[in-house]
């Protein structure tokens, strides 16, 4: 793992708003365990959950086995930047498209 640690934050759910995960940095196999972790919250809390994953620099395949774990329990959408390692394209090939919203940003 490089310096881009990963940085997760918990958003609660407010009126009307779903449980937020932000994520920065790298997530690979040595803290893809503290990323579910905070989906396993996001979802426990919220019926609805948002992956903010816009500012994630390097992610695996566990990440996206994370993901999908949460969108089997809550309806998920993953915010994605166009220039990130987690891209639509990425999504669409796994299949997580079909079960989560993808949301691009720029």
């Amino acid at each position: 793992m490089t310096d881009s640690q990963a940085q997760l934050k918990f958003l609660a759910a407010g009126e009307g708003e779903p449980a937020t995960v932000r994520a920065a940095g790298d997530i690979d196999l040595t803290n893809v365990g503290q990323f579910q972790a905070a989906l396993d919250q996001a979802a426990a809390t919220a019926g609805e959950v948002t992956a903010d994953m816009t500012a994630v620099t390097y992610c695996d395949s566990a990440t996206i086995r994370a993901l999908f774990m949460v969108a089997r329990r809550a309806r998920l959408t993953i915010r994605v930047s166009t220039a990130g390692p987690l891209t639509e394209t990425l999504l669409k090939v796994s299949g997580l498209d079909q079960i989560a919203t993808v949301i691009t940003m720029d």
